[in-house]
């Protein structure tokens, strides 16, 4: 278990619900694996109650996604996550008294043996996803409510305040032998997103047992009793309340009133004594009374240990002395955490609210309830101050870009919202003067970044927009969010055009739905059962990654005579020259990280081309088959022969996202040959030729720049008349190593041999 924010570890051991009367933590998630790291498992903060916790439960677009530092930001309390809910749902929330929505359910449940509790309150810390204007909300239920109890608009961030729904109705008390679920809905404009954090279930009741008549629980006792097997306490009769079994200056019957372990000097863990945190509001001294909480390592939520805060007004270290005040979460007053100042290099003694050390443009204040860094002038790195970034959604000038400083791309379209100048003149990939809002400027159906990063043409200027096609993606789930379906969509999309992509389930795609379409486009999320026997015989081409349906079985492509396997061995390929392999070296790099990848050995067919061989294993990799080419006959492939071009590729469902940049480029090329776009490979050409008579005098150094691919090699030829044919030329050089897009190949007329006073020369360059 972690360490808490609010509840601890040596919690767990207390049998905290020995008093019918007092509410006590007995399950929650804090987002927090004690080690600085991340964790959404709920836990059970008291072992002996007998309540168990399940784990999380997702429904309908609901999940709890990766850490997202923007929801760190300006939290005291993080790690902090994300709940994800449906796209673009309402804006209003559900009343309380509504039906439950049916979209973005996240629940977990207790299970409650034959002691009977009360389940007294649900508390916990939220806000929206969002520092925008956009609206997020946030409703709860338990499983013993039909309909909503809660429900409230989540504060815009850095805000995070915390909710407590109370559970005094009758229907919660006296449970046993049945388990209660609590479930959390999101929604709202955009993403429906919430950051949550610090979520606690409290309740009281349970069983009292006092055998021996001294104020203290049986099972209270047993921990002392069983903690040291060879000293003198073996007896109930042996703990007594006024000791202080772990000297933490808390007699026993204190540290089971106040909920501390009484095998723990530091029950959580913020460097103070049980004994010495009073829990009673007052700082009196560091030594014998903070008046701090003993069960909360942060008793003032600022972001610092109470063991750091000193009280004494003068900041020496942050790990060991703040000289803050462990009760009072801004000590100076100037509306800043203490926390957030000490870890932001401010200064928490002392108002420094107004100050700008970064220089952005935007003070300490501003910094802090909007989540930027305060000594840092371009937290995004989006090349625009923080300052200038007034996140209006309207932009005014370079000095007001209305644009998101948490977001170096506010409108997600490729390019840095400091190079998106909104001028509709492109000067250069620096100032593209494209909307930092529109992801489309000129609405040509290409994101304004892949016309500038992959097609080289104008954002602001709809006429030079790239020939689009349709494309249809067939996956695995309902909506395409599944492995790395969404990212490559969008990868195709910047190829293709935004609104290329027409997305279908696999599960409902039937025989003929790609007909209408340039390109179909099958992704390894679907279960093969869902493909098979639908689309052997399209006439449209075909890019595939679901290896289930390229062997030999009935209702497949059969390009290959064996069904193909998976191996974690592969990154990189040797190839043959195929013009998917165009412009690449050989072999090719393909992940950045190992992962599995799809081979066979001995599994191509006969008449399917191989774009290469494992490098490690030199089993084949892809398989391409153009028009007419011959295919196993156990696939029923009518004719036998691929009535369009198939390509078969090494992913599944998310190695993409350890591509290289040369996998990509593979990928991408795939894409283009099967729809042939894909050019062919460039004539050599000579672009560039550069004289040089002064750096030796007497000798001629001749510069020659010709187009090329990376790792190809090239031999360069002189004749000194018109040109000869190839064979009666003089060979200068046979070992041009090339680079990607063009090379440079001096020569040195004397070392070459020459002739300096030949009025011409003809120059030659041949792949080798």
């Amino acid at each position: 278990m972690k360490n808490w924010k609010y509840l601890l570890e040596s919690m767990i051991l207390l049998g905290l619900l020995i008093s019918p009367v007092s509410a006590l933590p007995i399950a929650g998630v804090d987002f927090d694996d004690g080690g600085g790291g991340d964790d959404i498992t709920p836990d059970d903060l008291e072992l002996t109650d007998g309540v168990t916790v399940s784990a999380w439960a997702f429904a309908g677009a609901g999940s709890i996604p990766g850490v997202d530092p923007n929801a760190n930001a300006g939290r005291a309390s993080a790690p902090v996550r994300k709940i994800n809910g449906p796209n673009n749902t309402s804006a209003n929330p559900p009343a309380v008294g509504d039906a439950p929505p049916t979209l973005g359910i996240h629940s977990f449940s207790i299970t409650i043996d034959a002691t009977p509790i009360d389940l007294n309150s649900v508390k916990f810390d939220f806000s929206a996803a969002t520092g925008s204007a956009n609206i997020r909300w946030v409703a709860f239920r338990t499983s013993l409510d039909a309909n909503i109890i809660f429900s409230e608009v989540g504060a815009a961030r850095p805000a995070f305040p915390t909710v407590e729904i109370d559970l005094s109705d009758p229907k919660y008390s006296n449970l046993s032998d049945q388990t209660v679920e609590f479930f959390w809905y999101c929604g709202g404009q955009g993403s429906g997103d919430l950051d949550i954090d610090t979520i606690i279930i409290d309740a009281s009741g349970g069983s009292f047992v006092d055998r021996d008549n001294d104020l203290l629980a049986d099972n209270f006792e047993q921990l002392i009793i069983d903690a040291d097997g060879g000293d003198a306490i073996v007896t109930l009769a042996d703990v007594l309340p006024g000791d202080d079994f772990d000297t933490d200056g808390a007699d026993n019957l204190s540290e089971q009133n106040n909920g501390t372990d009484p095998l723990d000097k530091d029950t959580d863990n913020d460097t103070l004594l049980d004994g010495v945190e009073t829990n009673d509001g007052t700082f009196d001294d560091l030594a014998t009374d903070t008046g701090t909480n003993p069960l909360v390592p942060d008793t003032d939520d600022d972001g610092l240990p109470d063991g750091v805060e000193t009280n004494d007004g003068t900041f020496d270290d942050i790990n060991t002395d703040t000289g803050t005040n462990p009760l009072v979460a801004d000590t100076d007053l100037d509306t800043i955490p203490d926390g957030y100042e000490v870890t932001n290099s401010l200064n928490p003694l002392t108002d420094d609210s107004g100050l700008d050390p970064d220089n952005d443009d935007s003070d300490n204040l501003k910094e802090f309830n909007r989540g930027t860094d305060p000594q840092l002038d371009d937290t995004d790195g989006d090349g625009i101050k923080d300052g200038s970034e007034t996140d209006d959604g309207t932009y005014d000038g370079p000095t007001d870009t209305g644009t998101d400083p948490l977001d170096f791309d506010t409108d997600d379209d490729g390019l840095r919202d400091g190079v998106e100048t909104k001028t509709g003149v492109y000067v250069d990939e620096m100032n593209t003067g494209s909307d930092p809002f529109v992801e489309d400027s000129d609405s040509d159906n290409y994101r304004d970044g892949a016309e500038v990063n992959i097609h080289g043409t104008d954002p602001n200027n709809a006429a030079g927009a790239p020939a689009g096609l349709s494309v249809l993606f067939i996956g695995g789930s309902a909506n395409g969010t599944t492995g790395s379906d969404p990212r490559i969509i969008r990868f195709i999309q910047d190829k293709y055009g935004i609104s290329s992509v027409t997305y279908l389930q696999a599960s409902v795609a039937t025989e003929a739905d790609e007909d209408s379409f340039d390109l179909l486009v099958l992704s390894s999320t679907p279960s093969s059962g869902d493909i098979r026997d639908k689309f052997e015989d399209s006439l449209v081409p075909i890019v595939n990654w679901e290896e289930a349906i390229s062997d030999n079985l009935v209702g497949e492509f059969g390009l290959a005579t064996a069904i193909l396997s998976k191996s974690i061995l592969t990154t990189s390929i040797s190839h043959t020259g195929h013009p998917i392999t165009e412009g690449l070296p050989d072999p090719v790099v393909l992940f950045d990280a190992a992962g599995p990848e799809t081979t066979s050995s001995g599994a191509l067919f006969e008449g399917v081309t191989s774009a290469g061989n494992d490098a490690d294993t030199g089993e084949a990799m892809i398989f391409l088959a153009e028009t007419g080419d011959s295919v196993d006959p156990n696939a029923l492939v009518p004719g036998d022969v691929a009535p369009a071009r198939r390509i078969m590729l090494p992913w599944t469902d998310s190695t993409v996202d350890t591509l290289t940049p040369a996998g990509w480029q593979l990928f991408g090329n795939a894409f283009d040959w099967a729809v042939e776009r894909l050019a062919g490979p460039k004539t050599l050409e000579i672009t560039q030729i550069d004289y040089d008579s002064t750096t030796e005098p007497g000798n001629i150094l001749l510069s020659l720049t010709f187009n090329s691919s990376e790792g190809r090699t090239y031999s360069l030829y002189a004749d000194p008349g018109l040109g000869a044919p190839l064979e009666n030329q003089i060979e200068v050089d046979d070992g041009v190593i090339g680079t990607a897009g063009s090379t440079t190949a001096v020569v040195n007329f004397n070392s070459f041999g020459l002739d300096k006073s030949s009025a011409t020369f003809f120059f030659t360059i041949r792949e080798n």
